[in-house]
């Protein structure tokens, strides 16, 4: 679901709208994301977040299922180490 609110600019109108959405969690972390895109309109402002949660898809699948197919596990691990543990 997203969420609205006008904000103020300096355009004809005096006002902007932003959008925030709820993206996916980070695959790795699990951490909650959310996504917020400006435009001129309400629709402007969800098609520019809908277009920043499938970049983020894009990103996920691309990152993650290209990189774990010829792994071996001591790089798997490396991998581990650097993403997950450092950020405890």
């Amino acid at each position: 679901m997203a969420y609205f609110q006008k904000v103020p600019a300096k355009n004809k109108q005096g006002y902007r709208w932003k959008c925030t959405q709820e993206a996916p969690r980070h695959p790795v972390t699990g951490k909650r994301r959310q996504v917020t895109r400006r435009g001129e309109t309400k629709k402007e402002a969800e098609e520019r977040a809908n277009k920043a949660i499938d970049q983020l898809i894009k990103e996920d699948r691309g990152e993650f299922n290209q990189d774990l197919q010829n792994i071996t596990v001591s790089e798997l691990f490396d991998k581990w180490l650097e993403l997950v543990m450092k950020r405890r």
